[in-house]
């Protein structure tokens, strides 16, 4: 009987008869993390993908500190040097006035130019349509407001890990 017995514990069935790890298809048994878009190319090139995260990050960024909350630190994680004092004024005398904006941002970006010269600067044209809503001490003011189909043209600076903008200009209305 013992040596049955060392011969039945050894075999492989004899895992079967233990419990069972139960997986359904519905699922993948662990979670699998979402592959984020490549920001840039293994010279250093920033690539479209990138370039979407660096403007959709700026919208969202102008949204915040020039909205109802006045976040105007979210500027911070976007903008260069050059265009943060500049951007941060206007957004602290938006708030000292009581005054906020409410923006819906869509954008497709038409061109993105980089080069191995300096793969550290790169320049973003991007169309952009932006709706507008001006509060004035809560209230709207519609004449103030406006929906805008705007090409922008974007200067990014590579500083560190992260991609900033260091100038933006409306190339046509």
């Amino acid at each position: 009987l013992s040596v049955k017995w060392i011969q039945y514990s050894m075999s492989p069935l004899a895992a079967l008869e233990e419990e069972q790890l139960v997986l359904g298809l519905t699922q993948p048994p662990i979670e699998i993390p979402v592959a984020k878009p490549q920001m840039m190319t293994q010279e250093g090139l920033l690539t479209t993908e990138g370039a979407q995260q660096v403007l959709e990050l700026w919208l969202t960024s102008k949204s915040e500190a020039f909205g109802s909350k006045h976040q105007v630190e979210s500027l911070n994680k976007i903008l260069a040097d050059s265009l943060l004092s500049l951007w941060g004024d206007r957004a602290q005398k938006l708030k000292k006035n009581q005054n906020h904006w409410q923006y819906k941002h869509t954008f497709t970006i038409k061109d993105l130019k980089t080069t191995n010269n300096n793969p550290r600067q790169a320049i973003v044209d991007a169309n952009v349509r932006e709706i507008a809503k001006f509060y004035e001490q809560g209230k709207l003011n519609q004449s103030r407001s406006y929906d805008d189909q705007l090409q922008v043209r974007y200067e990014l600076s590579r500083q560190g890990d992260d991609w900033r903008i260091k100038s933006i200009k409306v190339i046509n209305y």
